[in-house]
């Protein structure tokens, strides 16, 4: 077993992976909630740019604490980049942790989660 596990750990160091990294800060930014907004077509035309390694209410939005807040991030991958990578059908996301909670969408379709939203957005009563 132990000369198995040697074999496996000297093909694994002897692989070499490549990978790109691209670095994101500014996105497109709405104050609200509409599922509709996940959509690929929708016009975000009218949505302001924001810095998104700060908070919202640094940069001239409202604070409140029971906002929602939609960031669209428009990405274009050229086959340039997929043609030397390992996984060519692969892609990995490393999304910042958001406060509270938050869902990531890639093309429309829910692609990953933190925390748990509520059913509804908060009512001031």
């Amino acid at each position: 077993m132990k000369k198995l596990f040697l074999v496996a750990l000297t093909a694994l160091m002897g692989m070499h992976l490549v990978a790109q990294n691209v670095t994101v800060s500014k996105a497109l930014f709405k104050q609200g909630d509409d599922m509709n907004w996940a959509k690929p077509e929708m016009d975000d035309a009218s949505w302001s740019e924001i810095d998104i390694t700060k908070q919202w209410d640094k940069q001239g939005f409202p604070q409140n604490t029971r906002a929602y807040g939609w960031y669209r991030i428009h990405v274009n991958i050229p086959k340039s980049v997929l043609s030397g990578a390992d996984q060519q059908n692969a892609l990995i996301l490393n999304m910042p942790k958001a406060d509270d909670v938050d869902e990531c969408f890639l093309n429309g379709k829910l692609i990953g989660s933190t925390g748990r939203m509520r059913p509804t957005p908060f009512r001031k009563d």
